[in-house]
């Protein structure tokens, strides 16, 4: 069973080592699409990564439409790393948790979250098109835990339910 606490945040040490694939699929996928919006990479460049998971086509609509709510509707500049970069950045951390409280079925929290971090019109834009994000990652059994897991590590946790996020951690990223 999961650790009561679920109100948690990556820390700012967080590395892209220790992100599971669904969570380096997501930072990776924000930090080219952000990159193609200032024409440093082509458009299809994205779109190319997340096609690189076989995931299906509308979700190349859901997270464009995503992405556009997160940076229009942020209350702040967005803390997005660059694509070389190993560390995750706030912003990034904050898209990550949001989605896994939507694969795992918390969507008042997630709502939550979502109205902390963006404008009102966009958080509930976003949050539509997270939840689309959100159930065709986890149909690729693309699933983000509910925690990080080096928190999960760093508290001692081990899983004796949820086989399908252990054969996530240990499996090699897919380009």
């Amino acid at each position: 069973m999961l650790p009561a606490r679920t109100e948690f945040q990556y820390p700012e040490t967080t590395m892209l080592q220790q992100l599971v694939p669904a969570e380096m699929l997501l930072v990776k996928l924000l930090r080219i699409w952000r990159l193609a919006r200032t024409g440093r990479v082509p458009e299809a460049a994205w779109i190319s990564a997340l096609r690189a998971w076989d995931l299906p086509d509308t979700l190349n609509y859901h997270f464009d439409m995503l992405c556009h709510a997160v940076v229009t509707g942020n209350r702040r500049p967005l803390a997005v790393c660059g694509l070389g970069c190993c560390q995750i950045a706030e912003d990034e951390g904050r898209l990550l948790r949001v989605m896994a409280m939507l694969q795992h079925h918390r969507q008042a929290e997630a709502a939550t979250a979502l109205d902390a971090w963006l404008f009102p019109p966009a958080a509930r834009r976003a949050e539509s098109h997270m939840q689309a994000l959100a159930l065709g990652m986890s149909l690729a059994e693309l699933v983000i835990p509910l925690m990080p897991m080096q928190l999960l590590t760093r508290e001692g946790w081990t899983p004796t339910h949820g086989q399908t996020l252990i054969r996530l951690a240990a499996s090699p990223l897919r380009h």
